[in-house]
């Protein structure tokens, strides 16, 4: 009987732990930036203070993650800045590649279920509705965090097919919602650095 309340006891303190360790990482993440110098170090600190086991905080870190890029992709359109925000809060997290496919995995399940509760599927199939446009920039973000963490072929493939089965389509076509996205994203600076050239503010 002692061992077995001393059991309930831990896993009491354990969720108790959990429960403060991880609003404290996110509100850190909103007081100082993603892109802020002491981030990373702040949060660092934040498990010696409250004494959680790394694997328990890594975890932890993947799923503020998760809820990062679910609150990021609710915004349909695609902002340049966003790409950079996400390795940032990579950094800050103190996240692996692994860390990261699984946190990318996770949120596309989460988010495809939350967005497949209330938009009919029709309606995912609409380019221009904002539900589908939301779904290929959760794509394309996640695309391009996988080459920025320079995945080899086969690594990139196996997340970001899990990323498209999440959203049950093939990985073809992922790849081809991706490039859609990405095309307007880059012409538009194309145009920007040609202007540029043209008043030689470069």
């Amino acid at each position: 009987v002692g061992a077995s309340a001393g059991f309930i006891g831990k896993n009491r303190l354990d969720a108790a732990t959990e429960a403060a360790a991880k609003p404290a990482i996110a509100q850190a993440i909103i007081d100082l930036g993603v892109d802020s110098a002491e981030i990373a170090g702040v949060i660092s600190n934040i498990r010696e203070i409250f004494n959680v086991q790394e694997e328990d905080f890594a975890e932890m870190c993947g799923d503020v993650y998760k809820r990062y890029i679910i609150g990021m992709v609710k915004t349909p359109i695609t902002m340049t800045s966003e790409m950079k925000e996400l390795k940032n809060l990579r950094s800050a997290l103190s996240m692996e590649n692994l860390a990261v496919g699984s946190a990318h995995g996770a949120a596309a399940k989460e988010f495809y279920r939350q967005t497949s509760i209330f938009t009919p599927l029709e309606d995912l199939d609409d380019p221009d509705h904002p539900d589908r446009m939301s779904i290929d920039k959760f794509l394309f973000l996640s695309e391009r965090a996988f080459r920025q963490g320079g995945e080899t072929e086969q690594a990139f493939k196996y997340e970001m097919s899990r990323v498209s089965k999440a959203f049950n389509i093939k990985l073809s076509e992922a790849v081809e919602r991706v490039a859609e996205v990405a095309e307007p994203f880059y012409q538009k600076a194309l145009d920007s650095t040609r202007a540029k050239l043209d008043t030689d503010s470069v």
